[in-house]
C-alpha cells in the first residue's frame, strides 16, 4: 500500500507540474471550437470572433484575435478533406514523410525555417514566415501546423511591419501552449484522452503492485517449506543414526560358539561335519531326503538303547540278592573276571 500511494503521489505532482508549465492569466477567455474538438485562452485585451458570434469569417477561418492597435493577428484555421482523413494523424506518420512534408512547405515562398512542437499532447510544426504584401507591407509570422483526428488545423499569428515584440511573442507561445483536445485519435474509432490515460497508468501501478504483492507472498511460502523440509530431512538422519547404533551394539554384544548338549552328542555317533544351523536371515530349511532322515532315525535308535541298558541294569543290580558265603570264597581273578564282563559302556559310572 506505501508503494501504491507513493506511486499515485508522484504521478498527481507530475500533473500539477505540467499544469503549472501553461501561464493562464485570470484575464485570459476560453474558447471552445467544437467542430475542431479544441479549445484556448486569449487574452482580453483582444477582440475575438468566432462562429459562434460572428459571420463574416472564412469558410476555413473559425477564429480571429486582433489587438487593440491591430499590430497582433491570430487566427486558427481547419482544412479537412479525403486526403487529411486518410493520413489522420502527424501520430501515423513515418518520421521521413514528415521530413518530406516540412520540405515540401519551406519551397513556398514566405517560409523562412521550421522547429517541432507539441501542445495538447499532438504533434504540431512550427513554422516561420516573412513576405510582402502588394501594398508593400512586411508581414512576419509564425505558423503552427498539425494534423490531428483526420484534419489539418493551424494557427497563424502575423505582425505587420516589425517583427514581434517578446511580449507578442510570449502571447503566441501562451496561447499554442493552453490547446488542449477534447479527444486525440490515431486512427478513425480510437480515441486517447487525459482521463484515459491517466486511468491507463492507475492500471498499470495497482497491477505491478499486485504482482510484487503476490510474488513476495510465494517467495516466502517456498523459503519456509524448504525451511521445515531440511529440518525433517535432519531429524530423519538422526533417528536413523541412532537406530543403527542400537543394532550395532546388539549384534556386538550376542553370545558367539554356543553349542547344545545334542550337538556333542551327535557328533560322537557320526563322522561327518556338523550341520550348520541355518540363521534367522536364511531362508526356511529344505526337506531332509531319505537317507538324511534314516541316519537321523538310526542316530536316535542309538542313544534310546543306550539309556535302556544302563536301567536295565540299575534295575537287576537292586534286584539281587547278598552275596553267598560260597561266592565269598571266589576267588580274586574270578571276581576280577566277574567284573570285567559286567562292564557297560552305557554305565553312568
Amino acid at each position: 500500500m506505501k508503494f501504491m500511494h507513493r506511486a499515485f503521489s508522484i504521478i498527481l505532482c507530475l500533473i500539477v507540474a505540467v499544469t503549472c508549465v501553461v501561464s493562464v492569466s485570470a484575464e485570459d477567455i476560453k474558447y471552445n471550437l467544437k467542430e475542431l474538438k479544441l479549445s484556448l485562452y486569449i487574452p482580453d485585451s483582444m477582440a475575438v470572433k468566432t462562429r459562434d458570434n460572428s459571420t463574416d469569417l472564412a469558410e476555413s477561418i473559425y477564429l480571429e484575435a486582433t489587438n487593440s492597435d491591430n499590430s497582433l493577428f491570430i487566427s486558427v484555421s481547419m482544412i479537412k478533406n479525403e486526403k487529411t482523413k486518410e493520413i489522420y494523424s502527424f501520430q501515423n506518420m513515418p518520421y521521413s514523410t514528415i521530413e518530406e512534408y516540412k520540405e515540401q512547405i519551406l519551397e513556398n515562398d514566405g517560409y523562412i525555417e521550421c522547429k517541432d512542437g507539441e501542445y495538447g499532447s499532438v504533434p504540431f510544426l512550427d513554422f516561420s514566415q516573412k513576405y510582402t504584401t502588394d501594398a508593400g507591407v512586411v508581414i512576419y509570422g509564425k505558423q503552427s501546423v498539425t494534423l490531428v483526428n483526420g484534419m489539418s488545423i493551424s494557427i497563424t499569428s502575423q505582425s505587420a511591419g516589425d517583427s514581434f515584440t517578446s511580449d507578442e511573442l510570449n502571447l503566441i507561445k501562451n496561447c499554442l501552449e493552453s490547446i488542449k483536445f477534447d479527444t486525440v485519435k490515431t486512427s478513425q474509432g480510437k480515441g486517447v484522452t487525459f482521463w484515459g490515460v491517466f486511468l491507463w497508468i492507475v492500471v498499470i501501478i495497482l497491477v505491478l503492485a499486485a504482482g510484487l504483492l503476490v510474488l513476495s507472498y510465494y517467495m516466502g511460502k517456498r523459503s519456509t517449506e524448504k525451511k521445515k523440509s531440511a529440518q525433517r530431512e535432519k531429524q530423519r538422519k538422526a533417528d536413523y543414526d541412532v537406530l543403527s547404533r542400537a543394532e550395532d551394539k546388539q549384534k556386538s554384544s550376542a553370545p558367539s560358539g554356543y553349542k547344545t548338549s545334542s550337538e556333542y552328542f551327535e557328533q560322537g555317533f557320526d563322522n561327518a561335519p556338523a550341520e550348520r544351523k541355518p540363521s534367522s536371515s536364511e531362508s526356511e530349511p529344505q526337506p531332509l531326503t531319505g537317507t538324511e532322515k534314516a541316519v537321523r532315525s538310526t542316530k536316535k535308535a542309538f542313544v534310546h538303547m543306550g539309556y535302556f541298558f544302563s536301567n536295565l541294569k540299575k534295575e537287576i543290580k537292586k534286584g539281587k540278592k547278598k552275596p553267598t558265603a560260597k561266592a565269598g570264597r571266589k576267588s580274586k581273578a574270578a571276581q576280577k573276571r566277574r567284573k570285567s564282563r559286567d562292564y557297560d559302556v552305557f554305565s553312568d559310572n
